[in-house]
């Protein structure tokens, strides 16, 4: 049928085919099931597929199974290689909906091998607080070579002192150019993942064992050391309210403040409302009006002693006694404690930090070097060169097209068995060029060949790491082939070609055959009292004759085949006036048998739907015979009968 034949070529969305990125790697004669031309297919892959589409008979592996299901998949093969030698996969729409399709499967299969075993590794550290001591050298933006090596050198004396038993904090208020370091002696207090605005700094605070000094390691600020402390459960984060007295600028102290806030602080314990001293007392002009509510934070956020007293506060409510920071006393009452969310409800902020942290990129950057070194990377300078004498001005309002390349055979690189053309990379830019907006065309082109060796080297090694990411996206690019090619050759053709429809149905009219029907009339009357006359006229004339002189009788008369409806199936075939019945609104129907007709042939219009589905079948059967003619098959038996089991 039509809908069968369309849902066989849906269907090639789901079936596999050897791996392009695999390519190359000799295939040994006993594992091959069959071949078309010179195009081979093994029997791991046929049982791949057999499996898979088979869902019900995915066990069976008798003889009539099997081969009924070759004889599918060879057809199959067949069109796949004939849409390939048409390079229907050279089409712009077919060469859109590939690119579309490959970038959706690539970054839903990246993110599972990489993105999300990083937002995971992130969330684990989100567990996680560690107490944290830091010693810092600066190193200015596009700082001096001498400069560089001046900050090296100072943070490499400051970590001999403490390895030699100088105190941490000590050496810290000494050299560290962490602008807080000379009050704080290094101390930053306990911090979780990523909090840390540098990914250096959070991996040596992770990374180094408690009480022990990192190694010297480099972050945009300079180099830095690291000794952490104490390990704890992350506390999630608080809501709080406080109220400021500020110490007097240039005072280390001051007692007026202190008296402040213990003023207020006695107020409340004796039930003053919270909000109201706010408005009046607290010198946090930002907050005050507002009852002092801060944003929920959460470790590493505020400074630490402020921090200490809000995380100590246990119960909703609870106040604190005064707290003395770099910026006066505070009273902070304890408005909500909001534990850590689950992985699930965190992940997509996790995602979007991570973006930001540029630890995203940073993994896809190592992904993309370890698969370089680990499958073999080799690619030609030349090709490039003279790939870049046919780049015009165009490309910088977007219009170059790639068959402008002369090279395109051409190898550009390669990855493990599989050679990228100069022909893949134009059809690249051709398709990407307005994702870069330089001026410059050599700039340009950088641009796109990086992103192009980027994308086929993260597509290379899911291919060879993952066989079902393998499998699929193969699946995908025969699947449009196969359904473009069809729909040109076979669904199109069978719906425009009027004159070889007509003659296929004059050829196979006896295949479309009307059922017996009953030929019967429905009649309805609104005025029931009128219902004996009626019944009576009916006796002598024909219901349409009748209907002529009543205006409240309707006729609708029609061929009825077996259960189209109830009434007229029970009325059964004999001719005459039938049981009558009455509806709430009190009208009446009545059933009128005029006859039986038998079984005769439906027109063209009559059965076009299923003439259609016929010939678009036909049109399927002569198209596989003349592939079979054109592409040689050949079955290994030895190797089919190997399977049967």
């Amino acid at each position: 049928s039509m809908i069968c034949r369309f849902t066989m070529a849906i269907c090639a969305l789901m079936l596999a085919f050897a791996p392009q990125a695999l390519q190359g790697q000799s295939i040994a004669s006993s594992d091959i099931l069959f071949s078309i031309g010179n195009q081979f297919v093994t029997a791991d892959e046929f049982e791949y597929v057999y499996r898979k589409n088979n869902p019900t008979k995915k066990d069976d592996f008798s003889r009539e199974s099997v081969e009924e299901y070759l004889e599918l998949y060879i057809n199959f093969k067949l069109k796949v290689k004939e849409a390939r030698e048409l390079r229907i996969d050279t089409l712009p729409g077919v060469m859109s909906e590939l690119e579309r399709y490959r970038q959706q499967l690539v970054k839903s299969y990246y993110d599972k091998a990489v993105t999300d075993k990083l937002a995971e590794s992130a969330y684990d550290r989100m567990l996680v607080e560690v107490e944290t001591n830091h010693i810092m050298a600066a190193v200015a933006p596009g700082a001096k070579p001498e400069d560089t090596l001046a900050a090296y050198n100072k943070i490499q004396a400051a970590r001999a002192k403490v390895l030699k038993g100088s105190d941490f904090a000590a050496v810290a208020k000494e050299v560290s150019e962490d602008p807080t370091a000379k009050e704080n002696g290094g101390y930053i207090g306990f911090v979780t993942g990523l909090q840390i605005p540098d990914n250096a700094l959070e991996d040596a605070i992770f990374d180094t064992k408690k009480g022990e000094v990192s190694e010297i390691f480099r972050s945009r600020y300079g180099y830095h050391i690291v000794k952490p402390g104490e390990r704890r459960r992350a506390s999630g984060k608080v809501k709080v309210a406080h109220m400021l007295f500020k110490i007097e600028e240039g005072k280390a102290d001051d007692e007026t403040a202190l008296d402040k806030a213990n003023t207020v602080r006695e107020m409340l314990s004796n039930g003053a409302d919270w909000d109201s001293l706010a408005a009046v007392y607290s010198e946090d002009k930002s907050t005050a009006a507002k009852g002092g509510v801060l944003q929920e934070f959460g470790v590493g956020k505020m400074v630490a002693p402020f921090e200490k007293a809000a995380f100590g506060l246990k119960a909703e409510g609870d106040i604190s006694e005064p707290v003395k920071t770099q910026y006066g006393y505070h009273v902070i009452q304890l408005r909500e404690k909001v534990p850590l969310q689950g992985y699930d409800e965190a992940k997509p902020d996790i995602l979007r930090r991570l973006q930001r942290s540029g630890r995203y990129e940073d993994a896809r950057n190592a992904y993309i070097r370890n698969a370089q070194k680990e499958m073999g990377y080799d690619s030609s300078s030349a090709a490039l060169e003279v790939f870049r004498t046919a780049i015009d001005s165009s490309i910088l309002v977007n219009t170059w097209r790639a068959r402008k390349a002369s090279n395109r055979d051409q190898m550009l690189f390669k990855l493990g068995y599989t050679e990228y053309t100069v022909g893949d990379f134009a059809g690249h830019v051709e398709r990407s060029q307005r994702a870069f907006r330089d001026r410059d065309m050599k700039v340009k082109v950088d641009r796109l060949y990086d992103q192009f060796l980027e994308e086929m080297t993260i597509e290379y090694a899911l291919s060879f790491r993952d066989e079902n990411f393998r499998r699929l996206l193969q699946e995908y690019r025969d699947g449009i082939l196969l359904f473009e090619l069809t729909e040109e050759k076979v669904w199109q053709k069978a719906m425009q070609d009027s004159t070889g429809l007509a003659d296929f149905y004059a050829d196979n009219s006896g295949n479309y055959m009307w059922e017996e029907r009953v030929d019967a009339s429905i009649l309805t009357l609104t005025d029931a009292s009128l219902a004996k006359k009626i019944k009576k006229s009916l006796k002598k004339n024909d219901p349409e004759t009748v209907a002529a002189d009543y205006e409240a009788l309707t006729v609708v008369r029609g061929l009825y085949l077996p259960g189209q409806n109830a009434e007229i199936d029970a009325a059964g075939k004999e001719p005459g006036l039938k049981d009558e019945s009455e509806a709430h609104d009190g009208s009446r129907t009545m059933i009128y048998i005029h006859g039986v007709v038998a079984p005769t042939n439906k027109s063209l219009d009559e059965a076009k739907g299923y003439v259609i589905s016929d010939y678009q079948e036909y049109l399927e059967d002569l198209w596989v015979a003349e592939l079979r003619e054109k592409y040689p098959v050949r079955i290994e038996k030895r190797t089919l009968d190997a399977m049967i089991r």
